[in-house]
């Protein structure tokens, strides 16, 4: 599968499925991103002690992982490249 974007909404959605219970197929399913991908920002989120079943995390921690986990476009001459390592 090729290289999709995924916006701040979409990170959202995913979190929100995540806390409410729903497993990572399930997940991975409904938002049409490879498990692999759902796994990626589920585990961002319980590095930052959210848990299924808990509370949806805050504004910041939401805010805070989509910037440290979503990946960054970076124009390199004429082309744009997508940058993952921060």
């Amino acid at each position: 599968m090729g290289y999709r974007l995924i916006n701040a909404r979409k990170v959202r959605s995913i979190i929100r499925r995540y806390v409410d219970g729903q497993s990572l197929s399930e997940i991975s399913l409904l938002e049409g991103f490879e498990r692999k991908t759902i796994r990626r920002y589920i585990k961002a989120v319980e590095e930052h002690g959210v848990q299924a079943g808990g509370a949806m995390p805050s504004e910041e921690v939401l805010v805070e992982i989509s910037s440290t986990t979503l990946p960054i476009e970076v124009e390199r001459g004429s082309q744009i490249q997508i940058d993952y390592s921060h």
